[in-house]
């Protein structure tokens, strides 16, 4: 027989308190009438104890807002009128108080003044008491027993016959507060590794395995573990890291010239020792027209197969910094690093995307070594600074593969190359593999399904546009053509490689606001920690001289002429150099008019700035610079930029710059400018005018550029212009409106002059209502279409949309919610993948009977994973759910008006009291239907189609309650329909549909005992495109009740039966239609131990039969169950400070009935755990 044995023991501190069905007391209405003045006044309200949020205030029939129009403070029972004008000349505050009625102050005690007598003798035992608790010499006080712990710990061990033991630990903690004085401690402690990535769907990320211990004291601080580093101050040394080691800080601050005065440390260190969890990368890419993402991020090589650290990424959009989260510019899966930005920022092929981030391609544990040392002295006039940086792999434990001395000797002869080895092998019967060969003009391999080959191959991913296969599904590859695709049927031997930086800074302040700062790093990135080859060009240099004098008054004569500020810098880097992070501005080469290819090349760059306040809120900015790369590459640019902001005044920004690029081809570098323009010149503006006129504000916006390209023998280049027209409108203080127009026309430049390219006019429409009485109301809307000269390319549109509606009108009786959202994007087509691991590690199981994997969370020995291919499609997506409330009880209780009054109601009012409704919608579909405005428009006979749907579901919840949330006697009745399509999956298309009703009654038959029961109908159908899996038609019945009696209030005694009657109507030449029935049993017994937890027991006992007999049961029917009487028996117990959980049962789906009768095969697991809290404040 097989057996399942879990044992637990843990600390748990926790109350346990049932709250009342209602409150004793009524809560009595109050109103507060005061004049409406346009200052603003705090009044004090005649109440205590306010009910939070039970306020409403009235402007006659009109309710005005919380926030906006008034504010009150609860604990002080203070109204405060932020003023403004009204039609009312008086208001009246409508709120809820606590029917009780205390002191304002309230004592046990009183103090007396003592006598003159009884003060000496109290002072004597006083100064006897203190001298006794005097710590002894070379002693202070004990600070580390005023800790703050909290956590648990946890052990466990696995065994079984299919399975070898193993332990499994878990410790938890947290803690904090001071152990010496002036040094504190905080930490997290855990050895449960869990490699679980945060969702990057919202602004700040939740980490839930970070581990570190932190001292901190005004002098050092110390950190081991997890933590990140952030060194600044510099122009090549900027850095920033996740990492896991140990940080040490120390600094020294100068003595202060006044007591409670400090100036700047006169000395800091940082020194670091660390396991970096990835490395630095950088992407840029322009968007797709009318897909706003997924858009997948790609690691050194071109790789995809990458993981990106949670919170380590940095997005721009046209060199604008975005926001990560759904309700902003953009989301993120870190897992396979995807980045799909939200329905707040369109994506056009204009959009220009730059993504700094950290990823792990889990190759090599990748040691850091770092440190910074800053000295200032004579009042911070000299400042030096000095950062060491070393990243390097440790090349002798590779963490994903193992290199041998064939892989060895390759890695050794690439020296900066690339290396590879074969990825074929040949197999030998009768072990059979996935693909054959093909020897045509090349050797190609062929797919031809799992152990249909004659080779087994691994692929490799070199990049797009560099391989010669694509992906199609797990395991399948695809010949595309030389260098069409992505993977080569090789296998990549990545080497180890190492980068260290030296960065020395110096900067002087001989008069105050003027800074000489002087900076030299040294860099060294070794690309192949294997081979010595190719090792002269590691080493490199760069320099930065810059003169900054800070704002200050220009005055000529006894006249100011305003401000002025200045800011002269000179760089030089050498060819060979190599930043470790970013070290120049975002679009740095477009900023110059650079292009990439020459990225390799020596620098030398010349910059001055000059910024001009004629006035307060008026900025005016001007630079000039000049570049060099290298001897081939010389670009010259100018640029000059205004700024006004000021009360009253329009608000303006604009720029124009300049920038012309010369190519001279040399020797060297022939074949690096073979395919540049001699000449390049590029005039850039961009400006943007807004003007606040009481509620009306227009706004109007231009950009405009023109780049001409000239080679030898011809001439290219585009220029567009993009106008902005808009308008927004502040109706009143609840509705504001706005709305804006934007076209641009693109051109190509050709030898007969500009010819047009394409048209593109954009709109967006937004409407803002905040709380109109019981309304409120989020909408925005973009739509784009690009229409493109000539037929060649067809027009494109793209639609985003998100709406909010929030309406609770009665009092919230009524309480609705609606969001409804349209995007346009692209989805992959996914595949399911099982993978194979040791038993009772999965939650999976293969059943061969039925062909199919079935869910096992106690024996699975397979793991589901979605494998995404490479096969996206544009869909547009539409998004509907709502969330309908209604309770009778609130919409019949009385007016505030007439609360005092006795309740009259009619009798088909008293009839509805005790009922509520809730209704949920939600309806999601993905399409490729061209027809989008029938989509948007939700016109559902064009939903799930068998061809156009990627995804698509419908579904629908309702609920009625009777006496909800009663003790004594409740009833709800639920039905849910549900209607999906999923053509998503590789090959196995599938479309399900269900009609459930639920009934549940919960009845008080007396103080002590109380039942429930529960009646289930269900008819659920699950067809398949593919015959590999078992299509349903299932038809179930299903009743449980529960008889649950207290003879005292900390002891239960619970009685739970059911019985499920299901059949399956599915029927072909192979199968027949199956009727289960299944009968089950589950006694418990509970025991609460005052104020130290509860004790639980339960027995379960089920029945199984089917018809006919023999026929494999489906997982839907008999609730899981096989045809077998089983009787699993669970035991649960649990303490305040222990914890003790056994587990000794026969698993319904632990396999066939033979191998259940046989007896020659059992599990057992025992796990351990114990935890602890403690809090103690000194």
């Amino acid at each position: 027989m097989r057996f399942f044995l879990s044992l637990t023991f843990s600390g748990v501190l926790f109350a346990q308190a049932t709250p009342p069905d209602s409150l004793p007391v009524s809560l009595a209405l109050r109103q507060f009438k005061f004049a409406a003045v346009a200052d603003t006044v705090t009044l004090a309200l005649p109440d205590s104890f306010i009910i939070t949020q039970s306020d409403t205030l009235f402007c006659g029939a009109d309710r005005l807002p919380r926030g906006p129009d008034y504010r009150i403070d609860y604990g002080r029972a203070r109204l405060t009128w932020l003023g403004g004008s009204t039609a009312c000349d008086s208001l009246v505050l409508r709120y809820r108080i606590l029917p009780v009625r205390l002191p304002a102050r309230l004592s046990l005690f009183q103090l007396q003044p003592l006598s003159a007598d009884s003060q000496k003798t109290a002072r004597g035992e006083i100064e006897s008491l203190v001298s006794t608790t005097q710590p002894a010499a070379g002693f202070t006080r004990n600070l580390g027993a005023n800790l703050v712990k909290r956590g648990s710990l946890t052990r466990g061990l696995s065994l079984g016959t299919n399975q070898a033991l193993t332990v499994d630990s878990g410790l938890r903690m947290q803690i904090a507060g001071q152990i010496a004085e002036g040094v504190e401690v905080v930490a997290a402690l855990t050895d449960q590794n869990t490699p679980i990535q945060p969702e990057g769907n919202t602004q700040t990320l939740q980490e839930i395995d970070k581990v570190y211990v932190q001292l901190r004291s005004p002098t050092f601080n110390a950190t081991l573990g997890d933590f990140e580093i952030a060194y600044g101050g510099s122009e090549f040394a900027r850095y920033g890291r996740k990492l896991q080691g140990a940080r040490f800080s120390l600094g020294k601050a100068p003595a202060a010239s006044s007591p409670g005065e400090s100036g700047p440390r006169q000395f800091e260190l940082t020194l670091s020792a660390a396991v970096s969890k990835g490395q630095y990368a950088t992407n840029e890419f322009n968007g797709i027209e009318g897909n706003q993402g997924p858009y997948q991020l790609k690691g050194e090589r071109g790789q995809i197969d990458i993981i990106v650290l949670g919170g380590t990424e940095r997005v721009w959009i046209d060199g604008e910094l975005m926001t990560r989260g759904e309700n902003n510019d953009y989301v993120i899966e870190y897992a396979n690093g995807q980045i799909t930005f939200t329905r707040r920022r369109l994506i056009t092929a204009d959009s220009r995307i730059t993504v700094d981030f950290q990823y792990s391609d889990e190759r090599f544990r990748r040691s850091l070594y770092s440190g910074q040392g800053l000295l200032s002295a004579l009042q911070d006039k000299v400042r030096w600074q000095t950062t060491v940086l070393h990243e390097g792999d440790n090349k002798d434990n590779p963490l994903s593969f193992t290199l041998g001395e064939e892989e060895s000797a390759a890695l050794a002869q690439a020296g900066d190359q690339l290396a590879v080895r074969e990825g074929a092998v040949r197999v030998t019967p009768p072990a059979r593999g996935d693909y054959i060969r093909l020897d045509t003009t090349a050797v190609i391999y062929r797919y031809v399904g799992p152990d249909s080959g004659d080779y087994r191959v691994t692929f490799s991913d070199v990049g797009e546009g560099r391989g010669d296969y694509r992906l199609r599904s797990f395991g399948h590859y695809e010949f595309a053509g030389r260098n069409q695709g992505r993977y080569l049927p090789v296998i990549l031997l990545t080497p180890a490689r190492s980068h260290s930086v030296i960065d020395n800074r110096l900067a002087l302040a001989p008069w105050q606001g003027v800074s000489l700062i002087n900076e030299l790093a040294l860099s060294r990135l070794d690309q192949n920690l294997y081979s010595g080859k190719d090792d002269a060009d590691n080493s490199g240099r760069a320099w930065l001289t810059a003169l900054q004098v800070e704002q200050r008054p220009l005055k000529v004569g006894n006249s100011n002429w305003g401000q002025i500020a200045l800011q002269l810098n000179y760089r030089n880097k050498t060819a060979r150099y190599r930043d470790l992070d970013r070290s120049e501005v975002v679009e740095f080469n477009r900023k110059w008019n650079l292009a990439a290819a020459a990225a390799a090349h020596a620098e030398d760059l010349l910059e001055s700035t000059v910024t001009y306040l004629p006035t307060t809120g008026w900025r005016w900015q001007g630079s000039l610079g000049r570049l060099a790369r290298g001897s081939s590459q010389a670009a010259a640019r100018w640029e000059i930029n205004t700024d006004l902001r000021r009360r009253g005044w329009p608000e303006l920004r604009y720029k124009i710059e300049n920038i012309t690029r010369e190519e001279k081809e040399t020797d060297s570098v022939a074949t690096a400018t073979a395919d540049l323009p001699t000449t390049s010149g590029w005039l850039r503006q961009r400006g943007n005018l807004t003007w606040k006129l009481g509620r009306w504000t227009p706004l109007a916006g231009y950009e405009a550029e023109d780049r001409k390209d000239t080679y030898a023998d011809s001439a290219s280049g585009f220029r567009f212009q993009s106008v902005t027209a808009g308008l927004g409108v502040a109706v009143s203080r609840q509705l504001s409106l706005e709305a804006s127009l934007n076209e641009r026309q693109d051109e190509a430049r050709t030898r007969l002059g500009p010819q047009p390219a394409s048209t593109a006019r954009t709109q967006n429409y937004a409407l803002d209502l905040k709380q109109w009485r019981a309304l409120a109301l989020n909408f925005n809307f973009t739509h784009r279409e690009r229409v493109f000269a000539g037929d060649t390319i067809p027009a494109t549109r793209s639609d985003l949309a998100d709406l909010r509606i929030t309406f609770a009108p009665f009092r919230r009786a009524l309480n609705t919610d609606w969001q409804y959202q349209i995007t346009n994007t692209q989805a992959s087509q996914q595949q399911r993948v099982f993978f194979k691991v040791e038993q009772g590690r999965g939650n999976y199981r293969y059943d061969p009977e039925q062909n199919e994997y079935l869910p096992d969370p106690l024996f699975g020995d397979y793991v589901l994973r979605l494998v995404n291919t490479e096969r996206f499609v544009p869909v547009a997506e539409v998004r509907l759910r709502s969330n309908i409330r209604l309770t009778f009880r609130e919409l019949f209780s009385p007016r505030p008006a007439e609360a005092g009054m006795p309740p009259r109601r009619s009798w088909w009012a008293r009839l509805l009291m005790p009922v509520s409704l809730n209704t949920f919608l939600r309806l999601e579909e993905k399409t490729q239907d061209p027809e989008v405005w029938q989509i948007y428009r939700l016109q559902l006979s064009r939903f799930q189609d068998e061809k156009l749907t990627l995804f698509g579901t419908q579904s629908v919840q309702q609920e009625i309650y009777l006496w909800e949330n009663r003790r004594e006697q409740s009833l709800r009745y639920r039905l849910t329909a549900l209607r999906e399509r999923n053509n998503q999956l590789l090959d196995e298309g599938s479309r399900r549909t269900q009609l459930q009703h639920e009934w549940r009654l919960t009845w008080a038959l007396s103080p002590r005992l109380t039942s429930q029961s529960e009646l289930k109908l269900n008819r659920e159908d699950r067809t398949f495109d593919t015959a590999r899996r078992l299509d349903r038609l299932v038809r179930s019945r299903q009743v449980e009740v529960e008889l649950s009696y207290r003879p005292q209030p900390l002891l239960e005694l619970a009685q739970r039966g059911g019985l499920a009657i299901d059949r399956d109507l599915y029927s072909d030449a192979t199968r027949e239609p199956v009727r289960a029935q299944a009968i089950f049993l589950r006694p418990r017994l509970a025991y609460s131990l005052r104020g130290r937890g509860r004790l639980q027991g339960e027995v379960e006992w089920v029945r199984v039969t089917a018809a006919p007999a023999g026929q494999v049961l489906p997982y839907e029917l008999a609730k899981g169950n096989r045809d077998l009487a089983l009787e699993p028996v669970r035991r649960i117990s649990r303490e305040q400070q222990r914890e003790f959980l056994g587990d000794l049962s026969r698993p319904p789906r632990a396999g066939p009935a033979a191998d259940l009768a046989s007896g020659q095969s059992g599990d057992a697991r025992v796990l351990l755990s114990g935890g602890m809290r403690a809090c103690q404040d000194y």
